[in-house]
């Protein structure tokens, strides 16, 4: 089973540690291979971990923010997304499929709004922009290219 420290990943994440730490609480991933516990203690992350890593810094890299990115990495199909991509090989799979993730209307109401609460309207996955088309003209959201990504993240797990 590869895993790898905080410095590997933000190398071929191409960020700081310091931003994927603050990702990290963000989208609630901790390192699952070895947690780290006291202060100074090596953590260790697996292949699973690097990829929602990754997702998270490229929400960021989208525009989003603290809450919209929480949001997004906690819905159903960032989930299912995730959940598939425990391998080198299964990354590679996904990569070919050059999906888009896509998050329309991620925007929290202003806080004392009567019905303040999670409110985007959907996150999908597809091969085209067709069907968005119409949803991302009515209402703000953001197309992240996961196919692509996770295509550059496979090379620098490869080396």
């Amino acid at each position: 089973m590869s895993f790898f420290g905080i410095e590997q990943v933000a190398e071929m994440l191409g960020t700081s540690q310091v931003r994927l730490n603050k990702l990290g609480a963000i989208a609630s991933i901790t390192a699952s291979v070895d947690k780290g516990g006291i202060q100074g203690k090596r953590r260790h992350f697996s292949v699973q971990d690097v990829c929602g890593l990754g997702l998270a810094l490229w929400l960021w890299q989208a525009g989003l923010r603290g809450s919209a990115i929480s949001d997004v990495m906690g819905h159903k199909v960032s989930q299912g997304l995730m959940s598939n991509l425990i391998s080198l090989a299964r990354i590679k799979r996904e990569a070919e499929r050059r999906r888009l993730l896509v998050a329309v209307n991620f925007r929290r109401p202003a806080k004392g709004h009567p019905r303040a609460k999670r409110h985007y309207e959907a996150v999908w996955l597809t091969e085209t922009l067709e069907h968005p088309k119409s949803k991302l003209r009515r209402s703000s959201g953001v197309v992240v290219p996961v196919g692509e990504l996770l295509h550059l993240l496979a090379k620098a797990l490869e080396s």
